[in-house]
């Protein structure tokens, strides 16, 4: 088909198309026979029923609580720990250094002590069986302890108590182990007539201050002269 011939009935098409939207909208004073009239709208009274009035009286308008608000108040304790660090110092009193008493020295003695052999100490005899009386030679006897050097005596102490109240003491230095009591002391005896006695063994000079002893002290005896 030649090309003419479509763009000719294209451009009628368009034009039938363009007539036709005008004449259909556009009102003209006149019908024309092929244009169907626009139906005219009748307006239709539309009757509402009546709105209905509320002839209940009107509550007070309710009040509408508002809402307050409680604070309940939080506590907040503050602790405040002071730590008193409490030192007890228990102090105890320093010992009492109490002074060590020096040794004496106790010396070596070349002898051990004498021992008594009679007359025999009264506080081992029942009482009135032992009584010596005057006239009797009383011999004071122990045991040797050896032979004594030439300066080395048995000293022998015999104490009492004088008629004149006051303590005697007769000290004598013998070669042997024995002593006999001088008779001339029986008069002077006071008291209960009790005599003392006990030996050692010295060195030194007779009749001088000037002795050591060599022995320890033997037991001390009492007889009775009556």
């Amino acid at each position: 088909m030649p090309w003419k011939l479509i763009g000719s009935m294209g451009g009628i098409a368009l034009a039938a198309v363009v007539v036709y939207v005008v004449l259909t909208l556009v009102p003209l004073p006149f019908g024309l026979p092929f244009v169907a009239a626009a139906p005219t709208l009748t307006p239709t009274e539309v009757i509402l029923p009546p709105t209905p009035t509320s002839t209940a009286t009107p509550r007070p308008p309710t009040a509408t609580p508002t809402a307050t608000a409680t604070f309940t108040p939080i506590i907040t304790a503050t602790v405040t720990v002071t730590a008193t660090a409490t030192l007890t110092s228990t102090v105890s009193p320093a010992p009492v250094q109490t002074p060590t008493p020096t040794p004496t020295e106790t010396p070596e003695f070349a002898y051990g002590a004498p021992r008594l052999l009679g007359p025999a100490d009264e506080g081992d005899v029942p009482e009135g069986q032992f009584n010596i009386t005057y006239g009797t030679i009383i011999k004071l006897t122990w045991q040797p302890v050896g032979v004594l050097a030439e300066d080395q005596y048995y000293s022998v102490s015999v104490s009492y108590e004088h008629s004149d109240g006051q303590t005697r003491e007769q000290v004598n230095w013998v070669k042997k182990s024995s002593f006999e009591v001088p008779q001339e002391w029986h008069d002077g005896l006071g008291g209960d007539r009790g005599l003392y006695w006990n030996v050692t063994v010295v060195s030194g000079t007779p009749g001088t201050n000037d002795s050591s002893p060599l022995s320890p002290v033997s037991e001390t005896w009492m007889f009775r002269w009556g």
